[in-house]
């Protein structure tokens, strides 16, 4: 696609304006590829209609995406690579890196970012403050090096309360020693996370500072591999040899989390329906988030052999059930989510039909809509 900016994703994305970098780069009229966005930057709110796309219409996009400034790509996360080596090939890349010798590195979210660079006819590395985190080195044609790069700082840890607590024990409890353990992002995954007593190996496409204290528990067996990392701890982890970056060719290839035995999945949801389907987009018409990895993780662990696909949720978003009958849009197969756990109980789904599915789940709704569920 002639002119198409992709500028790097996560915590620690690029803060120039893209467009600008660009017109450095040579190309006058962009169009974007935008990733996952922690930080509001100023530049958002000046993008025009249909001019940027982006796989996580969430947190610094959420806003642009829903006034139609950014076009929600609803593509899982693991493909985003095979679209920049295609049909979403870039003529310049805009990344995130810190001085490595004579070069750059990138810093703590690779993500696509390798693969953009790689494939890109000039890239512009906007240099961060901050340590070497071992990340992959900037292989592109380096065409401009802009200063300035910030990276958002990870949030403080939440004390998870009675309920998330009843829920996390419950699906921590499912967790085999030995595992491999990937967890999504959010207060009950992490939670998850922390009530781990069994040791367990880590590969997952973020990891926070649930990752530092598994480590600090003599929990975490050898280096966990991730291609973002937003935690307060990060260069302690990599300094002790407890995690590896790399791009998300690399944490995908070759099926790798699928041919992982005992591959875990912890993923949260905002609903799922009585057969099992899972949606992590949309809450009623309105777009809170993207895929994501989420398809990807629990698909990964449903194919591995003796993997589980984790689900936790609470019964209830504010009055409204998140068991429903059937999810708003389906981002995550039904065939490839084991077991939900709620406040109320664990719903093993695995080797049941159509019909016992619905009933072990609305066993785990909460009671003021488990009458609804049924006759609905």
């Amino acid at each position: 696609m002639p002119g198409l900016v992709v500028v790097g994703d996560g915590p620690g994305a690029p803060a120039v304006d893209p467009v600008l970098a660009a017109r450095v780069a040579g190309v006058d009229e962009p169009s974007l590829v935008l990733g996952w966005m922690v930080d509001r930057r100023p530049w958002i709110g000046a993008l025009g209609p249909a001019r940027a796309l982006t796989y996580q219409p969430a947190n610094a996009l959420a806003e642009a995406a829903r006034a139609g400034r950014v076009r929600y790509l609803p593509v899982r996360l693991a493909s985003m690579p095979a679209l920049l080596a295609g049909p979403l090939a870039p003529e310049v890349a805009v990344v995130t890196g810190v001085v490595r010798g004579r070069g750059f590195a990138f810093a703590d979210c690779v993500g696509y970012s390798d693969t953009a660079a790689r494939r890109a006819r000039a890239v512009v590395v906007q240099v961060a403050d901050g340590p070497d985190l071992g990340g992959p080195p900037v292989e592109g044609p380096v065409a401009h090096v802009l200063e300035g790069g910030e990276r958002a700082a990870p949030p403080a840890a939440r004390e998870a309360g009675p309920l998330d607590r009843r829920i996390a024990e419950a699906a921590a409890a499912l967790v085999p020693e030995g595992a491999t353990v990937q967890y999504g992002l959010g207060r009950l995954p992490e939670a998850v996370i922390g009530s781990l007593s069994v040791p367990v190996a880590v590969v997952s496409g973020l990891v926070t500072d649930a990752l530092a204290d598994l480590a600090d528990k003599g929990l975490l067996i050898g280096p966990a591999l991730a291609s973002y990392v937003w935690a307060r701890r990060a260069a302690d982890l990599v300094a002790d040899d407890r995690l590896r970056l790399v791009g998300l060719e690399e944490l995908h290839r070759g099926q790798r989390m699928a041919s992982t035995p005992r591959f875990v999945a912890v993923n949260a949801a905002l609903e799922v329906g009585l057969d099992g389907a899972v949606n992590v987009e949309r809450v009623g018409p309105r777009l809170v988030a993207g895929i994501g990895g989420h398809a990807d993780y629990c698909a990964a662990a449903a194919q591995s052999p003796g993997g589980l696909s984790l689900i936790v949720l609470a019964s209830t978003h504010g009055e409204r059930s998140s068991i429903v009958r059937t999810p708003t849009v389906v981002s995550t197969a039904r065939s490839d989510v084991h077991v939900v756990v709620t406040e109320h109980g664990v719903a093993d789904l695995r080797g049941l039909d159509e019909e016992e599915r619905a009933e072990a789940l609305i066993a785990v709704a909460h009671p003021a809509h488990r009458a609804a569920l049924r006759s609905g």
